[in-house]
Order: structure tokens, then sequence, then C-alpha cells
């Protein structure tokens, strides 16, 4: 019968060749053939009946010769159907009749494995096909047949996966960009802080030894549990002072600002009290000063602490 490049009969009806494959062949032999086959629109299974290397590379299905007359032909492998939950192949069992039967009336298709679920099992998955019959046990087996329906239902898995993986790279890479961002920040707000403690430590001539003993004696004067902030523009770059009480010390009341620059003092300085650790900062402030200022002088050399209510004098000169 003559067939078109469509691979359809004269009469209009599709074709498919069913290749028994008796004598050796090779894997490339057979792809050739195939190629030639699907060239020319016609769709093709080979049927294997004993150990061959190209099983499984191409439409295939095996058949066990019966072992008494009359029996018939069972496909013991190449029919297959696909399980959700979780994705996986199983074997399905037919005789010989009934896989063509299928096939010739599109119940079957020829499917290649989407999804990395790319063996096949039996119920119990104690086997996988033909094991021994290709050449690296089950990896020869590259396509087999199943229902149009499986075939779709693993693509749309597939996609879903897909699409899945690409909500989670997009995640990923807003997190990534979100870390990014926020290390960014943090590295900007370490570098703005040691910044404001470097200017700090040069304006008031201390460093961190000297300050361990302007806390120490802060806190025996006062005899208060407090705690001193980092360098704040809102507050002449001084150090905010809190009082902490509560039972685990969670509530911090500000009470007051430690060496604020006499020169950036603002309607603060007369609603909170003023520590300083010299008396130049204190004679400083009493020239600046517009109202009248609490001050609490905490010499850390000396240990002197005295208090001082600060009144502005009448020459007070304009910043």
């Amino acid at each position: 019968m003559a067939v078109g490049r469509d691979g359809l009969s004269p009469d209009g009806a599709r074709l498919m060749a069913l290749e028994a494959q008796l004598s050796s062949i090779t894997a490339e032999d057979i792809a050739a053939r195939t190629s030639l086959y699907v060239r020319d629109g016609v769709r093709v299974c080979w049927f294997g009946f004993r150990p061959r290397p190209w099983v499984g590379t191409m439409p295939t299905l095996l058949v066990q010769v019966p072992e008494e007359r009359g029996q018939a032909r069972a496909v013991t492998a190449g029919l297959a159907r696909l399980s959700t939950r979780p994705l996986k192949w199983h074997s399905v069992t037919a005789t010989l009749a009934e896989a063509v039967t299928w096939m010739l009336t599109d119940q079957i298709v020829s499917h290649t494995p989407l999804s990395s679920a790319r063996q096949v099992t039996d119920e119990d998955r104690s086997y996988e096909w033909a094991e021994g019959w290709t050449r690296s046990w089950n990896d020869g087996w590259l396509r087999w047949w199943t229902a149009p329906a499986y075939a779709a239902s693993e693509a749309q898995k597939v996609r879903e996966e897909a699409e899945e993986q690409q909500r989670r790279e997009a995640q990923e890479k807003t997190a990534a960009r979100r870390r990014e961002v926020e290390k960014q920040k943090r590295a900007r707000e370490r570098e703005a802080k040691d910044r404001a403690y470097a200017a700090f430590w040069s304006r008031t001539g201390l460093d961190q030894q000297v300050w361990k003993h302007f806390r120490a004696v802060a806190g025996h004067f006062f005899d208060r549990n407090l705690a001193f902030g980092t360098p704040d523009p809102r507050y002449g770059d001084g150090r905010l002072v809190y009082e902490l009480s509560g039972p685990d010390d969670e509530q911090w009341t500000l009470v007051g600002v430690a060496c604020p620059n006499p020169r950036r003092l603002g309607a603060w300085a007369e609603e909170l009290a003023l520590l300083v650790a010299s008396d130049w900062e204190l004679e400083a402030l009493a020239v600046r000063a517009w109202a009248p200022f609490q001050v609490y002088l905490l010499n850390p050399y000396t240990g002197r602490t005295d208090r001082e209510r600060v009144l502005p004098p009448p020459d007070r000169p304009q910043d």
C-alpha cells in the first residue's frame, strides 16, 4: 500500500508500523529506521523478545513468548500508568492483542517522560522493567506507551513544578535583594555610628576606657541603673541617658544627655539633665545657656561630682 508523506494511506487512514525485531540490530540502526517512519508520519512500535541494547530506547514493547500453545502473548514491559502522589510510573499488565488494539485506537501513545520520575516499577516497587535487558539496567528505557491522559497529567505536573520552582527562585531573589539592602543599610548605620563615636571622642577628649569610669561615676552618683546611647545629632551629638526600670529592665526612660556639644543645644536642654565630664564643658554650657539648665559634673579622672543649676548670662553671645 502506498503511503503519503503525511503517514496516511490512500483511503485517508493513518498508518502504524508494528516491527517484531528478531534479528540483531544496533540501537543506532533502530533509531535511524524510527526517524524514517517519523519523517513519513508513520507511528511505530518495536517488539522485543530477548535482551537487546535498543530495548526501551525507541517505542518498545517486550513480549513474553507463552510456554504452552494457545496461551496469549503477554506484554511484560513498555506499558505504564502514572500516579501523582507521589509522581511515579507503574507497570501495566496486558496481552499483546490488547496493547496493539490500544495503539491502533489511540488509547495509548508513545511517551518520553518529562519529569525526574523516569523509572517504571510494579505496585510494590520491588522491581524495575526488564532488568538486565538493556546495556545499563533500567537506564535504557527512555520512552514507553501510556494513555494520553497520563502523558498530559505528567506534562501539567511538570509545568506546575516549573512554575513553583520559578516562584521559589523569584522569592529567593527577592529575599536575597532584601537581605542585601538590609546588609547595606546596617553597614551604613555602622559607619554612621562609628563616625559619630569618633567625632564624640575627638570633641570631648575622652576614650572608651575613660568613658567606663564616667559611667561608673554616674551610676554611683544617681544610684540608678543607667544606660547610655549612641551620640545623637538630635540632642547636640550628646549620648542619651536612660533610666532602666521594670522586672527585667525592659522600660527605658530618657532622663538626660551626656556631654552634648554646647554649640548645638536645643529646647531639650531645658527639660533634661545635662551630664558633663569636665569643668570646661560646664563653663561652655553656662556661656550658651538661654534658660536655667540642670547640669551634673561627673569627673571620670578624679571622681569629683557636683550638681549645678546654670543660669543664662545677661550677655550670652548669639550663635
